[in-house]
């Protein structure tokens, strides 16, 4: 039988309408994603996403189709938590351990120029037209910058796929050629949304 996490009292790295996300207990550079209760989640929405279930599907549909993880951590399956099944993935942190800060933050600090967050979202925007990643949520705070060896590598931490774990999740799964008008859509408005920060 696996090993039950513990995440009771573990470190909250952030909180959304259905989800909260926890450092993995034993491996500072994990994270396990896990429901709110039905109670909390209800209190924000009418409908329930099941957006642990549609991360799974999307992400393994990625990995079958070979796409590199270069913007995106990565997702390791299932684990049991004693707060119900979670999802784990990669923590985005430094090299040195500490958190990894948003591409805004380090814009309104002055750490990246305007210019270089240019570059680094047009990047970005290639890479997810070119494999077809789809990104359903638009939030500058979802892209934090991963310090390796002085190099700032951007990742997208949440928002990816589809909104719903339902019949669009499997056409930009399994068709991704329909999801290029969406990705372009989707990456104008982060870039927006970032460079009017």
């Amino acid at each position: 039988m696996s090993k039950i996490l513990m995440l009771g009292g573990t470190a909250i790295l952030g909180s959304g309408n259905e989800r909260v996300c926890y450092i993995h207990p034993d491996n500072p550079k994990l994270c396990v994603k896990v429901y709110h209760t039905q109670d909390e989640i209800f209190k924000h929405t009418k409908v329930m996403r099941q957006q642990n279930e549609m991360e799974f599907f999307y992400f393994r549909s990625l990995s079958l189709r070979k796409v590199p993880f270069l913007y995106l951590p990565r997702c390791y399956g299932w684990v049991e938590t004693d707060l119900g099944r979670g999802l784990l993935f990669d923590r985005i942190v430094n090299d040195d351990g500490s958190p990894s800060q948003s591409i805004t933050e380090l814009m309104v600090q002055g750490k990246i120029s305007k210019s270089e967050v240019v570059e680094i979202l047009n990047n970005i925007g290639d890479y997810l037209n070119q494999y077809k990643v789809n990104i359903c949520d638009v939030n500058p705070d979802h892209i934090l910058m991963q310090n390796v060896n002085g190099e700032l590598i951007p990742k997208i931490i949440d928002g990816v796929g589809s909104r719903y774990n339902n019949w669009k999740l499997y056409i930009i799964s399994y068709c991704p050629y329909f999801s290029k008008k969406k990705i372009k859509h989707q990456w104008d408005k982060m870039k927006s949304m970032v460079l009017g920060a």
